[in-house]
């Protein structure tokens, strides 16, 4: 399995999307590749030597290295795995490449070092809900740490890097709801982007809660799960937020924002969830609903015509939007450059 199937996984378990979600589509099988440490390339040259050129240390901060051993080790295996493949580089081509791969390193040191310093912490059932995602990808939590072993990555390394990933999400995800968008902006927005909010269909609002399962659970592993789920819509029934609910037992991405899919049309979703979500009013709690994903509970909770949508049925997705889209961005490379000032950060190549 490449770095670069290792990385989908991460952020497919961990980032949450922002508007219209389908249900998460399971990974396929890996492709097999010799393990990363024989990682050569056909002439035999080795990553240290085809990356000679470059200094011992290519980045730093405050107190902080990165080495070139660092980078040639597992930072480095998509390089690896393009030499392994045939691929030949020029040294502005290769310097370019590493650069790349310093300044992410910086990045990700500027979000721990922020999420760190604002008190935030990875929870341990986010964390959880992490490796149920992960175990249900690959049949079973066992697999799944096999594979990783299988690539040199310990469990206990890879749980760790979820928990700074989450520390990061977390930490943007507060960044953002400090930003204040002003109702000039959504309205200037809308006013331009009204296409964009022309619907030619109707479309359905709703959140949902999912238990996934791999596409090759047993039958008892099925029935725990639809018995399990049951439990979960007899309290959404009684009376317990579905929000609440979403947060802590589905296992989609959506969880984040309590399970909101936001609107879809038809055609967007897998068919029974579809069948099920249109043929529901606002407020209505679906059964528990079998996809090729797992099982699922849906909430409508609005519902929208054919036409131009009225401002105050999307400005929450102006919003979410414009934060997105501007004022996120803006203020990452914003407080990324002090942080870059701060400590002397630098790349030295």
């Amino acid at each position: 399995m490449s770095i670069r199937w290792l990385s989908i996984l991460i952020i497919l378990l961990v980032t949450a999307a922002q508007g219209d979600e389908l249900p998460p589509i399971p990974l396929p099988p890996p492709p097999p590749i010799e393990p990363f440490d024989k990682a050569d390339d056909p002439t035999g040259q080795s990553l240290e030597a085809v990356l000679a050129f470059l200094p011992a240390t290519i980045a730093s901060y405050g107190d902080k290295t990165l080495a070139k051993v660092t980078l040639c080790g597992k930072m480095g295996v998509g390089l690896k795995i393009e030499l392994q493949r045939g691929r030949t580089f020029t040294q502005d081509e290769l310097r370019d490449k590493v650069r790349k791969l310093a300044d992410n390193w910086l990045y990700q040191r500027f979000l721990q070092d922020s999420a760190t310093a604002a008190g935030i912490e990875a929870k341990d059932e986010d964390i959880q809900q992490v490796m149920n995602r992960a175990a249900a990808e690959y049949g079973g939590i066992k697999n799944f740490t096999q594979m990783l072993e299988a690539q040199g990555m310990p469990f206990e390394v890879w749980k760790a890097n979820i928990a700074r990933k989450l520390m990061a999400d977390n930490w943007v995800r507060q960044l953002s709801s400090e930003l204040t968008v002003s109702e000039e902006k959504v309205i200037d927005f809308y006013g331009k982007n009204q296409q964009e909010f022309t619907w030619d269909g109707a479309r359905v609002r709703a959140s949902h809660i999912l238990l996934r399962l791999s596409p090759v659970a047993s039958p008892e592993d099925k029935a725990a799960a639809r018995e399990k789920l049951s439990k979960v819509l007899s309290q959404a029934r009684a009376g317990t937020p579905f929000e609440e609910l979403a947060r802590t037992h589905s296992h989609c991405p959506s969880a984040n924002r309590g399970g909101d899919l936001n609107f879809f049309r038809q055609g967007q979703m897998v068919p029974p969830f579809e069948q099920a979500a249109f043929a529901m009013s606002p407020g209505d709690v679906s059964d528990v609903i079998e996809t090729k994903f797992g099982f699922h509970i849906i909430k409508v909770t609005d519902r929208a015509p054919v036409g131009l949508q009225p401002l105050s049925r999307v400005q929450d997705e102006i919003i979410e939007k414009i934060r997105g889209q501007f004022l996120i961005p803006n203020e990452l490379e914003r407080r990324s450059q002090v942080w870059r000032e701060a400590h002397k950060a630098k790349i030295h190549i």
